[in-house]
Parts: structure tokens; sequence; C-alpha cells
């Protein structure tokens, strides 16, 4: 599915400006006529009524049959943008066999709303492998992302992505983004260190690590080939350790279980991405 670019317009190329990136959050004036339009053309009835139940919208009456996208299309804001992604995540178009005619309809639809979301700065996109809106994130640190999963085993692409999904979703659950998060390092780290543990743990793989790397079982893969050296882990333990110590939400009844925060989630994914990716790889390597 393609992902547009924006458009480097003429006034910014004469003037030596770059693209204007500038991403705007809820439906802003120029945005709001558009996504209503799309809505009006794509999302139809069954999915509507559905939408209308979720939202605990009464429809309308239009002579004397109910309208369940009148409703909708009154809400703006984060609310018309939830419907739009709740409508979207309904359609029964996607049971649909690829290459049919429903479900290539259902796709260029999305096609179409992921470039009215580009052209009009918003801060969302339709993400096709999740088949839901999303929010947009940093090129570069897509990026990594993508690289990551493409590298990482089934098992930690599986959390990953999870992660990845829950903290950028348009209701994210921090919790459940902090926990994939911790599964995703879990599943490439465990079989390095701990290959034959039943029940392996972050926490005990990474002391394990420690036990290991005072014995100068690990060593990076960093500097001159030509002139190796032994590099110390002790950055991978740290970045290990700072993931597992902050994961608060991970029991309840203690004096420090708490939820974790949103901004934190993001962090912990995003420092996943790195941990999967150097593990992926041969980063960590044996001394």
């Amino acid at each position: 599915m393609t992902e547009y670019q924006r458009l480097h317009l003429l006034r910014d190329r004469l003037a030596g400006r770059p693209t204007d990136d500038t991403v705007h959050p809820g439906t802003p004036e120029w945005l709001l006529p558009c996504l209503k339009e799309w809505m009006t053309a794509h999302v139809g009835q069954r999915e509507a009524r559905e939408v209308t139940l979720e939202f605990r919208l009464a429809p309308h009456t239009v002579r004397g049959r109910y309208d369940y996208l009148s409703p909708l299309l009154s809400l703006r804001d984060l609310d018309l943008l939830t419907a739009i992604d709740a409508a979207i995540q309904l359609d029964r178009r996607w049971n649909a066999p690829p290459g049919t005619p429903a479900n290539e309809s259902l796709i260029e639809s999305c096609v179409e709303l992921g470039r009215i979301l580009l052209r009009g700065g918003s801060y969302l996109r339709f993400d096709p492998e999740n088949r839901c809106l999303m929010r947009r994130v940093d090129e570069t640190a897509q990026l990594a992302y993508d690289q990551a999963c493409e590298n990482a085993s089934d098992a930690a692409s599986k959390h990953l992505r999870k992660a990845w999904h829950s903290a950028y979703r348009t209701n994210p659950d921090p919790d459940g983004a902090y926990a994939e998060a911790v599964l995703a390092v879990e599943a490439v780290l465990n079989p390095l260190v701990h290959p034959t543990a039943e029940k392996p743990t972050l926490s005990k793989s990474y002391k394990a690590l420690q036990q290991q790397a005072a014995s100068g079982k690990w060593t990076l893969n960093f500097g001159d080939p030509e002139r190796p050296a032994k590099e110390s882990i002790d950055k991978l333990i740290g970045m290990c350790q700072l993931l597992m110590e902050h994961h608060d939400s991970r029991h309840a009844g203690g004096m420090l279980a708490r939820q974790q925060t949103q901004d934190e989630a993001e962090a912990a994914v995003h420092l996943a991405v790195l941990l999967v990716q150097w593990l992926s790889t041969g980063v960590l390597k044996r001394g």
C-alpha cells in the first residue's frame, strides 16, 4: 500500500525552505470537510450502525428510516478520527479474499484516506499492517522499527509489532506497549544467554548476562575489524536494566505498582527496537 510523500511546494522551493512536515492534532478546518466527504463515500450504514452503538449515539430518522452515518458526521477532532478508525476495523470487506473487487475497493478507500491525512498534515496515518489509524512518528524512528522487525525472529518481531501498535494507535495502551516491549527483548535475549531454561525472563537473563560478562564470555561488535578490541557490554546491560527496573505495571498490589505513562511506554518501545536490532544482528557476540 503506497505511502505518499508531502509535496515540496513551489513557494517553499523558491524561498529555500524545506517541505513543511508540521503535523496537526484533531481535525483542523482544512481537513474536516475532506474527512467527512471520505466517510460519506466509503462508510456503509452497516459499519456506521456498529460504530454508533460503540459511541452510544442515537441514529437520525429520515423518511421513516434510520440513518446511522449522520450522527458520526457531526463529530469532530479525536471523536471523528476514532469513528473513522472504528469503521475501518469493522469493515467486513477485510474478510473478502485478496484481489477480489470487495477487498480491492476497501484498500483503495484506505489509500485515499491515507493520502488525505498526509496532505492535510494530520498527526495520524493509516497503517495497513494493523488496518487502523496510528500516530505518525519521525521517519527515522519508523525506519529503525521496520528494520528491527525485519531482522528479528518471528517471536520477537510479533511482540515488537504489538508494542508499537499499543503505543501509537489512536487509543494507546501504555501498559500493554511496555509489556510487549519487554517480551520482544526477552524473545531474542533469552535464547542467547539462557538457551536451556524452561521459563526464562528478562530479569533472569539480565543476571545471567552480568555473570557471563564478568567472565569475558560476551563482547560488543564495535570498532575496526582490522584491529578488533573487546568492547564492554556494560552499556547493553544498562539498557536491559533500565527496561526491566521501570516496568512497574507488571505486578499489582505493591507499594511501587502503578500504570506506565505514555512517554515512558514510547521510550520503552524505542529502547526495545534498539535492543532487538542489536541482538538480532550480531552486535552482541561471544568474546
